[in-house]
């Protein structure tokens, strides 16, 4: 790959990493707007939990299909679960549909945040470079989080709640298509063997 295309898949990954950043923190600002709208309340708490459970229990999962189909093919369909997840919440007619969708968006959101990390090590050999680079990872989420509550609020008061989850949608679509273009593998190792459940 040349420096050109690692700077745009690098680009393209912190994309997804500060995608993840803004829902974790947009929806808190959003959440007064949705139960109002689909009346659950008793549910609220889910709203949360299902995203955080699906991220944690899906995390070594993905990493484990990295190794069976590469980490590009992962990163892809990981992302792209995170995004159709988005767009069906913004969707949602109810409650349930939003927990459900908010639960396919958690275990996509375990590939997105995770196997970014195993990208970087192999685009970065250079052990200095590679450290540069995951300070820009931390720093893209923790900005992301620092606005993401005047964006959702801005987004909630401007448009509706819905849009905070369509935000989701074009970056992460962007991010998925210039990962396809320029992230060039020659051979990734891939595993054959059988996954220890």
């Amino acid at each position: 790959m040349s420096k050109r295309d690692i700077l745009i898949v690098t680009c393209a990954l912190l994309l997804s990493n500060a995608m993840s950043g803004l829902d974790n923190t947009t929806i808190n600002t959003a959440l007064p707007a949705i139960i109002s709208d689909l009346h659950g309340i008793e549910l609220m708490g889910w709203i949360v939990a299902v995203f955080l459970l699906g991220t944690a229990v899906s995390t070594p999962l993905w990493s484990k299909l990295g190794e069976h189909i590469g980490n590009k093919r992962s990163y892809q369909l990981a992302a792209t679960l995170f995004v159709i997840g988005s767009f069906l919440q913004g969707m949602a007619p109810n409650i349930v549909f939003l927990i459900l969708a908010r639960t396919l968006m958690g275990i996509g959101n375990g590939g997105t945040v995770s196997l970014p990390y195993i990208i970087y090590a192999k685009m970065y050999q250079n052990p200095r470079k590679r450290m540069q680079v995951l300070g820009f990872v931390s720093a893209s989420y923790s900005m992301a989080t620092i606005i993401g509550p005047l964006v959702g609020g801005y987004i909630v008061d401007t448009f509706s709640w819905h849009w905070v989850f369509y935000l989701n949608v074009p970056i992460g679509l962007i991010s998925i298509i210039l990962v396809q273009i320029y992230y060039k593998v020659n051979h990734e190792t891939r595993q054959t063997r059988a996954v220890d459940y």
